[in-house]
């Protein structure tokens, strides 16, 4: 409910003409509308008291005791009686004066000065034309349509803000020495310091109400404001600090309309002029305090709940209404603006209702504030609540979930430990099985070589020995010419088989080292096929246990037999490294190499493997263009040593 406020006067004037202008002289108010004719506003009461016949008003300007009218057929002057005296045949769009009394007019491009007895002082053509002039102590602003010129007194250009050159600028007022007041269409008003030319600007985007500003005037220590949402008055004061209240007064309130295209100050009063008429409101007008606000109701699922009665909500319960009121006989325009958390922008609200609607599962905490001025923010109402998440969604399920998930990730994973436990513990026996059937095969296949070897030494190589003694005597007895070549060709295969023998089983391994046993071995090898075949030995060999000796020579006559046949090399280098616990045979030749996915089965680098593996040793090998290389480690237990 609104209450029009008793002490404004309002006065329609014509439904048919709009008003134009109105200047105050003492007690008395001249209103003159757009067809020249001109009205006496004095005590309240509104007088016609003139037609200026064949005039085209373009300006009014008030000097002295007197009135100047421009119009298009030049400048009158209109004593108190309003009698007409034309002064000049010139004809202009605003009439100023400045603080030496010398009165200055614009007209298109033009800007004329004249002295107080309007004697032509000195005129200025500019490239653009301005419709509105204004004259501080320090600058002369030219400005209309669009855009804001700036000179000082020598008619020398200023820079502004580059800002005020694309604005629709409606009128400047000077505040005080320093600062100006721009008004603007479309942009709200700017504070101006005319002599940093900083600014602060005031709009419906922030920090005040309006839009358009058709009209200010001073009035003692307030600023009024003609908007298109009515008249907004602030101390000047708080707005030269940046810190200005607003109070509005609208259609509501009691002014003729909200749309206020002139303010005049005239005696104790403001007379606030629209098109078809005039308020007049006292200068000592105040609103009565602060609108009072009430929360109507809370609906939850179009269900009535009070604030209290909403703290927890379930899932299901996420479209909440809120309405709310205020009382108040006096302020129009009380803005209202919300939001669920402290993060969240502002929701501005015009119905005096809030919707949310499928709110999600949290916290929210409700803030709501309202503002006479869209500046100062005054706390309503705030309360938190909560809506809680569907069961399949809830805390405690998930984390029964989770938990779940672990424990079978744990038993699984103990599982998987215990089965790869298991697996390994399997590995190991077949490894153990499997090395035991290795050694038990190598076992037997060294005793079969010992029972051939002795076989062909105790036999075969004595029958040999025999055989070739008599058949020696008796070629020798008969003169045979033969005999020597005999004796030698039996000569030669009992070498062979002693050769075959040493193959079988090497001699001296115990005896004369495995180093030495090797020199000899590949010793033969080099006098026979011419393959180069370097040995280094390195530390001191001490190795008392015969199986160690025995594989390590097996492992080398296997590689030097897989270099004769298959490698192409023309050398072989072969370390062999003592130390304490460990046995390092490292082998190398400078052949074709072979790819290690190209072995197969019978091949002899996995029987040299097989060999390894009896004695708990390591085979490390790489092979390419350079040829192969081999790198064993055997370990040596110290009761070996």
């Amino acid at each position: 409910y609104y209450i029009p406020e008793l002490s404004f006067f309002t006065q329609n004037i014509s439904i048919s003409s709009k008003i134009k202008t109105a200047l105050s002289k003492n007690d008395k108010t001249f209103i003159i509308d757009d067809r020249g004719r001109i009205f006496l506003e004095h005590n309240g009461t509104v007088q016609f008291r003139k037609k200026l016949n064949n005039f085209t008003l373009t300006a009014v300007f008030d000097r002295s005791n007197n009135l100047l009218v421009s119009t298009d057929k030049g400048i009158y002057r209109l004593d108190s009686s309003i009698s007409e005296k034309k002064m000049r045949a010139e004809s202009f769009t605003c009439l100023r004066q400045d603080p030496q009394g010398f009165i200055w007019g614009t007209s298109g491009r033009q800007l004329w000065k004249f002295d107080r007895d309007w004697r032509m002082v000195s005129r200025v053509d500019f490239d653009k034309s301005s419709p509105s002039l204004m004259l501080t102590a320090k600058h002369i602003y030219r400005f209309g349509r669009i855009g804001l010129d700036v000179y000082n007194y020598q008619k020398d250009e200023v820079t502004v803000p580059k800002l005020f050159q694309g604005l629709r600028i409606s009128n400047i007022l000077s505040l005080n020495d320093s600062t100006v007041l721009v008004g603007t269409l479309g942009s709200g008003f700017f504070v101006l310091n005319e002599q940093s030319w900083a600014y602060k600007q005031y709009s419906a985007q922030g920090m005040f109400n309006a839009s358009h500003i058709y009209s200010a005037c001073v009035a003692g220590s307030n600023l009024w404001l003609g908007t298109e949402k009515g008249i907004a008055i602030t101390r000047i004061d708080s707005l030269l600090t940046g810190t200005p209240k607003f109070e509005f007064i609208t259609k509501r309130n009691g002014i003729i309309n909200d749309r206020v295209n002139q303010l005049v100050h005239a005696r104790d009063r403001i007379l606030a002029i629209s098109e078809n008429g005039f308020t007049s409101i006292p200068e000592t007008y105040h609103s009565q305090g602060l609108p009072h606000f009430y929360l109507q109701n809370v609906l939850v699922n179009n269900q009535n709940r009070i604030p209290s009665g909403f703290e927890n909500l379930n899932y299901f319960e996420n479209n909440i209404e809120i309405n709310f009121k205020f009382i108040d006989f006096k302020n129009q325009n009380i803005f209202a603006r919300s939001r669920l958390s402290p993060n969240d922008p502002w929701n501005y609200s015009e119905d005096r209702k809030e919707n949310f609607y499928a709110l999600g599962s949290g916290k929210y905490f409700y803030e709501l504030e309202y503002s006479l001025d869209n500046f100062h923010w005054i706390k309503a109402v705030s309360f938190g609540f909560s809506v809680s998440p569907p069961w399949w969604k809830s805390w405690y399920l998930q984390a029964s979930i989770f938990v779940s998930l672990m424990l079978l990730f744990f038993l699984y994973f103990k599982r998987r430990e215990s089965l790869l436990r298991e697996r390994q513990e399997y590995l190991k026996i077949i490894n153990e099985q499997q090395t035991k059937l290795i050694n038990a095969e190598l076992e037997t296949l060294e005793r079969e070589r010992s029972r051939i070897a002795k076989d062909l030494h105790d036999s075969i190589g004595t029958n040999l020995t025999a055989v070739k003694m008599t058949v020696r005597s008796l070629l020798k007895k008969y003169m045979e010419p033969k005999a020597d070549y005999v004796e030698t060709e039996l000569q030669n295969t009992i070498q062979e088989v002693k050769d075959i023998i040493y193959e079988l089983v090497p001699s001296g391994l115990t005896r004369y080292g495995l180093t030495e046993v090797i020199q000899n071995h590949v010793q033969k090898i080099t006098e026979n096929l011419g393959l180069e075949i370097e040995v280094h030995s390195f530390g001191s060999e001490i190795i008392k246990d015969p199986k160690v000796n025995l594989v390590a020579f097996r492992i080398i006559q296997e590689l030097l037999s897989n270099s004769l046949k298959h490698s192409q090399s023309k050398k072989v280098t072969i370390h062999l490294n003592f130390f304490d616990d460990l046995l390092n045979i490292l082998y190398q030749d400078d052949g074709i190499g072979f790819r290690a996915e190209s072995i197969s089965n019978g091949s002899g680098l996995l029987n040299i493997q097989s060999r390894i593996q009896t004695v708990q040793g390591n085979l490390k090998f790489e092979s390419g263009d350079f040829g192969v290389s081999y790198n064993i480690d055997i370990p040596l237990k110290r009761a070996d040593l």
